[in-house]
């Protein structure tokens, strides 16, 4: 199952060495039968590979 995070949900983490702000999100799911945690990254220069 393919989910969509919105950006607007993320918030600033931190600045690269170049100048490129990455922006994390976390929400709560349940993984392998286990309830966790779930941090996602996005860098928007990798979002451009």
């Amino acid at each position: 199952m393919h989910q969509m995070f919105p950006l607007e949900k993320f918030i600033p983490l931190y600045e690269t060495s170049k100048g490129n702000v990455v922006r994390g999100y976390s929400t709560h799911k349940v993984v392998f039968g286990r309830p966790l945690r779930v941090i996602i990254a996005y860098n928007p220069a990798t979002a451009e590979k």
